[in-house]
């Protein structure tokens, strides 16, 4: 099966959004793209380059885009900047 991803931003987000987004099913995915990208040489975890999203079982539209409407509005109602 395939994936849908979304809510793409900078930076990590903490374990506990990642636990209201697993109530619907959903993983977070804090990661690191490669390089760096603040000019202070990082050799490989440049905080710079700190990426979040979320990941679900693609399931279709519209689907998919009320999966992520629910998610992202119950994020923002925590306090999350998503």
């Amino acid at each position: 099966m395939s994936e849908f991803h979304f809510g793409v931003g900078k930076g990590f987000l903490p374990r506990s959004a990642g636990r209201i987004a697993a109530k619907y099913g959903v993983g977070l995915v804090n990661f690191y793209e490669p390089g760096c990208s603040c000019g202070g040489n990082c050799s490989q975890y440049c905080p710079a380059n700190k990426r979040h999203w979320f990941e679900a079982d693609a399931r279709g539209f519209p689907q998919d885009d009320q999966l992520a409407t629910r998610v992202m509005n119950e994020l923002r109602e925590a306090g999350f900047d998503v």
